[in-house]
């Protein structure tokens, strides 16, 4: 059977982080381990942004190049465990990194 909870999720509209200012507010609301496509084993968030007026989901992906960075920023905030951040809304900043693409890290806990 599907659930209405993961047929909401799906139809709700998908963003690219391309379209993500530098900074920006979200609900954290999924988080799952997994491989990526190249095989490396990897957190992604799903995030529900409101772009423009409208309710979007954007998926941030971390790996073992982000990880540390995610590690302290959380530190900073008293996180010491990502479950905890299910269901709150969350400032988030770009990051850039020496090599691979930018990610967005938690820099506040708004609610």
């Amino acid at each position: 059977m599907v659930k209405l909870k993961d047929l909401e999720e799906k139809g709700q509209i998908r963003s690219q982080l391309s379209e993500l200012p530098d900074e920006f507010e979200g609900i954290l609301f999924a988080e799952r381990i997994q491989k990526d496509r190249m095989g490396r084993d990897a957190i992604y968030w799903d995030i529900k942004v409101n772009l423009n007026g409208i309710w979007q989901i954007v998926t941030q992906k971390f790996t073992s190049l982000h990880l540390g960075e995610l590690a302290r920023r959380l530190k900073e905030l008293g996180i010491d465990d990502t479950e905890k951040l299910i269901g709150k809304k969350i400032k988030f900043e770009k990051v850039r990194f020496r090599i691979g693409n930018e990610r967005w890290m938690p820099v506040k806990i708004l609610e």
